[in-house]
């Protein structure tokens, strides 16, 4: 498995942030497509301070999303994970926003483990934008938390979207705040294309 995995440390000269985070890539097409590389790029140019990138090579398509998700989660030793899609891209302040937010909500709920927001959808066809408010990416989520409740590697697709659900019932149950939501800001930018693992694009209007 490790032949799979590159690692590159994007750590800044001065850290004044608590939180380590990686932003976990699963490579389903070459590593020179251009949406790869806007997808490493968009890290590599992140304002957060302590931030590696962890590429995992998966074009051969042995490994479900879960169990790539799960390799990726066993090589880090950072405190938080961020998924990205290598078709997906992220705004320049994202991660940084998610870490402020994390770190100002746990204050409230001091049980958080996943934090997301709203995601920006691309259109690659028409190259039309939208704010898609409800349209929440997976998510950046405690390390320590994947390691004991993993992803479910029977999935190659809804893997997030199944673990948002385990840990929405786990927080009724324990009736306090697991996961939260940043609705302010936007800046997951999902591109949405004919070759995407949902098959439901979204309609974007010209405004």
């Amino acid at each position: 498995m490790t032949e799979r995995l590159k690692y590159t440390d994007l750590s800044k000269p001065v850290n004044t942030m608590p939180f380590s985070v990686d932003v976990c890539v699963v490579r389903v097409r070459p590593a020179d497509h251009p949406w790869v590389q806007e997808a490493h790029n968009s890290v590599h140019e992140q304002s957060y301070e302590h931030l590696g990138l962890l590429d995992l090579d998966n074009t051969d398509r042995e490994l479900s999303i879960g169990a790539a998700w799960n390799a990726c989660v066993r090589a880090s030793t950072a405190d938080l994970l961020l998924f990205l899609g290598d078709d997906d891209a992220l705004t320049p302040d994202l991660v940084s926003c998610m870490v402020d937010g994390y770190i100002w909500m746990r204050k409230k709920a001091p049980n958080l483990i996943r934090v997301s927001t709203n995601c920006t959808v691309l259109d690659d066809d028409s190259k039309l934008s939208m704010v898609a408010n409800g349209l929440h990416h997976t998510g950046m989520f405690q390390r320590a938390y994947l390691l004991d409740h993993p992803f479910d590697e029977e999935l190659c697709h809804g893997v997030g979207k199944a673990m948002a659900t385990s840990i929405d019932h786990s927080q009724r149950l324990l009736g306090q705040p697991l996961s939260v939501g940043i609705m302010h800001h936007a800046g997951y930018i999902y591109r949405q294309h004919m070759f995407m693992a949902s098959g439901n694009p979204i309609r974007l209007h010209q405004e």
